[in-house]
């Protein structure tokens, strides 16, 4: 166990001391940008995920996200099978003049009798109207859709940009405790 408990604090530490490299390469890479932009040069932003997280609903409306019960991590349900309806929302930072980002979720429910993945993709594009706050833009995102939970467990939603894996998003279901 001592071993275990070990190898957890140094996950921890390294995931820190990245964090921490990761921030310190971000302001670099803002303060070399900016520099190659006044020389003249043409740099392509990369899109990233700003944020996303689970909420019982999400829409966006007037450049603004509206959410009700959000970042949830836990579920407790009367029985199975349950439906549940499930919303993933976020904000994806590009630049101004950048081509369609595409976001990809991929809800998945956990190993065993009734498992199943669902795979949906939404374009977000930089439109008339969207605000610019620096060099950047803010692509908001919401998708709302019914799931089948089958079973207790660690549901999982994955988001990808571009292809490229940004985020894993998770919530445990469990049935509600019943009186004998």
């Amino acid at each position: 166990m001592d071993e275990a408990l070990a190898k957890v604090s140094e996950i921890r530490a390294w995931i820190d001391t990245n964090t921490a490299e990761r921030d310190d390469l971000e302001a670099q890479l803002r303060e070399a940008t900016a520099e190659a932009r006044a020389a003249g040069a043409d740099v392509e932003i990369v899109p990233a995920l700003d944020y996303a997280f689970l909420a019982e609903h999400a829409q966006v409306a007037s450049g603004k996200l509206n959410v009700m019960g959000a970042s949830y991590t836990h579920l407790v349900v009367d029985g199975f099978p349950a439906v549940h309806t499930i919303a993933v929302a976020g904000r994806v930072r590009t630049g101004k003049e950048q081509d369609p980002v595409e976001v990809t979720l991929t809800f998945t429910s956990p190993a065993g009798a009734g498992q199943y993945s669902i795979e949906g993709s939404i374009d977000l594009d930089v439109v008339e109207g969207v605000r610019p706050y620096g060099d950047h833009v803010g692509l908001l995102f919401a998708s709302n859709l019914q799931v089948v939970l089958f079973t207790e467990g660690l549901y999982e939603v994955h988001v990808k940009i571009d292809g490229t894996p940004a985020r894993r998003l998770a919530f445990t279901v469990e049935a509600r405790a019943t009186e004998a």
